[in-house]
């Protein structure tokens, strides 16, 4: 979009609003223009302003690396009640907006998908996409053996389904608020190329992390500056947990990058 001499009244709050979640989240114009594939800080700037109306799909971009809603960049508080109880509800532990939901009469999230009989082969991730464990999401996609799914899924949320989607349960809190602990989330494998600035479901042989005891993690893939970029950082969304650091980027493997959070739900028994 063209750049405006003078904000319009619109695009001014909306810009405000990014500045003010900006800032929340401790993220630079230059490090959020980067990570957020805007390319540069002056067109961030310009965005904060109010010099440029912003599209949806620069929003939605925005919106992701903030680790919020779209609709958290567009509701202003001074606009009354309703306003501000969204803006209660994204600070609010995901407990507490779970008791705000069943007060008024809404189970929170329901169930995230549909627990289907295995498709036929031609069917499959067609109809249905599987649930896997960690450790089997990592054999399935990269050493390229059978792996048996724990279940076969439909996710409510998505209506297309697609050839290397899977499902994982996330564990922990670093990936909050965009990942609650215990979510399902869809994950699309294999990853054929570095996804720097995306949300990836990651095999490391060199160090495990430290929330989860594992050698699997959820986080943002950075590359660490240097000659050869060869290092990795794994960083989480919420500022409360340190990064991970890689040293040597063949120690790691990417197994799949976040497409969508499915929300929580309960246990699955193997099956």
């Amino acid at each position: 979009m063209p750049r405006r001499s003078a904000p319009d009244p619109l695009s001014r709050r909306i810009g405000e609003r990014i500045h003010e979640l900006r800032l929340e989240a401790g993220l630079t114009l230059e490090k959020l223009a980067y990570e957020s594939e805007l390319g540069s800080k002056g067109h961030l700037s310009d965005l904060e302003r109010g010099l440029v109306q912003p599209t949806v799909g620069t929003l939605a971009v925005i919106a992701r690396r903030l680790g919020v809603l779209l609709l958290d960049l567009v509701t202003f508080t001074e606009d009354g009640p309703r306003a501000l109880l969204v803006e209660t509800s994204r600070r609010a532990p995901p407990a507490e907006v779970a008791t705000a939901l069943r007060a008024f009469g809404r189970e929170p999230g329901g169930e995230p998908f549909r627990i289907v009989r295995r498709p036929p082969p031609a069917k499959q991730r067609v109809d249905a996409i599987p649930l896997y464990d960690l450790a089997a999401a990592a054999g399935a996609f990269g050493e390229g053996r059978a792996v048996e799914a724990r279940a076969w899924v439909v996710p409510r949320s998505m209506r297309v389904l697609r050839p290397g989607m899977f499902v994982v349960r996330a564990t922990g809190r670093s990936m909050e608020p965009r990942i609650p602990d215990g979510a399902y989330c869809v994950f699309m494998g294999p990853v054929r190329s570095t996804p720097v600035g995306r949300v990836v479901l990651v095999e490391h042989r060199s160090v495990g992390d430290p929330e989860t005891g594992g050698a699997y993690s959820i986080k943002r893939l950075q590359l660490r500056p240097g000659k050869r970029r060869r290092g990795i950082r794994l960083v989480p969304d919420n500022a409360e947990y340190p990064a991970l650091e890689i040293d040597d980027r063949s120690s790691i493997r990417v197994i799949g990058e976040l497409v969508a959070v499915l929300g929580l739900g309960p246990g699955i028994a193997s099956g």
